[in-house]
């Protein structure tokens, strides 16, 4: 981590990202043939149950005798985040294809025996949409969606404004949805999408990878694209190609995972489904 190889990269690295250089990062320059972050077991499991089972380009995994650190090759290259404004058209249109035909791929396959839904390693659901915790195993997709519907009337009670207004917008929709697990890498957003010298795009970071509700994967990638969060992007063309790389959502999709979110985070103590 104290090495001048390391120091020279991180510093580059948040250069080209925009971020401030006292920003910490979560990922280490171990040598130039490898990356190192702290190891987290549904990434590892993420990682080789997709290089397995698909032809998508990931980082090969490193085994080693720690079990505090995932050790990956690195990738040399630009995220999407930094080149994808430069790219023409054209090859703006052929990034977009690539990845809705690994998307294609990752919604293909089939849960391990016993998975409902969530991480691969222990069933849990995590990542943007249900916050910094961890929640069940569930025992059916009845029971998380039970769970889901709960943590969005939650989030209804709390949304900003008076009852008035909650009352006149109403309850959380329930959306006629496809709940149907699928995998999902979870945080495909253009930092986690890696553009190599040889024109090859390379999927990183699948810590809050998993099986989920197919609108998950387009829902996290817009809220990633934000305008109002991030208004640096309100210029992009990204967002604009998001429905045909993720498929479309419809409004009531939106606000009831907002509201899921919501909820989540006032959750009542005791509270169960």
């Amino acid at each position: 981590m104290n090495t001048e190889l390391n120091a020279t990269w991180a510093d580059n690295l948040k250069r080209r990202l925009g971020l401030q250089l006292s920003v910490s990062l979560t990922v280490w320059r171990a040598s130039p043939l490898l990356i190192m972050k702290t190891s987290d077991c549904s990434e590892i499991a993420a990682m080789k149950f997709a290089r397995q089972n698909t032809n998508i380009p990931i980082p090969r995994i490193h085994e080693s005798d720690s079990r505090d650190w995932l050790f990956m090759d690195f990738i040399d290259g630009e995220t999407l985040w930094e080149c994808w404004d430069r790219l023409s058209f054209f090859r703006r249109f052929r990034v977009a294809c690539t990845l809705r035909l690994f998307i294609k791929q990752l919604r293909a396959l089939a849960p391990p025996a016993a998975l409902i839904v969530g991480s691969l390693d222990s069933g849990h659901a995590k990542g943007i949409v249900f916050g910094e915790t961890e929640y069940a195993p569930f025992r059916s997709m009845d029971h998380f969606r039970r769970f889901c519907n709960v943590a969005a009337f939650l989030g209804w009670e709390h949304t900003p404004g008076t009852n008035a207004i909650r009352l006149e917008v109403g309850p959380p929709p329930r959306p006629t949805m496809d709940w149907t697990p699928v995998f999902s890498h979870a945080d495909l957003n253009r930092s986690n999408i890696i553009l190599d010298r040889q024109g090859t795009l390379w999927i990183i970071d699948w810590a809050m990878a998993g099986f989920y509700p197919r609108c998950i994967e387009p829902i996290v990638m817009q809220d990633m694209e934000d305008p109002v969060m991030f208004p640096q992007l309100a210029n992009s063309s990204w967002p604009s190609f998001i429905p045909f790389i993720a498929g479309r959502v419809t409004d009531e999709e939106k606000a009831y995972w907002r509201y899921v979110t919501t909820g989540i985070d006032h959750r009542r103590p005791g509270v169960t489904v």
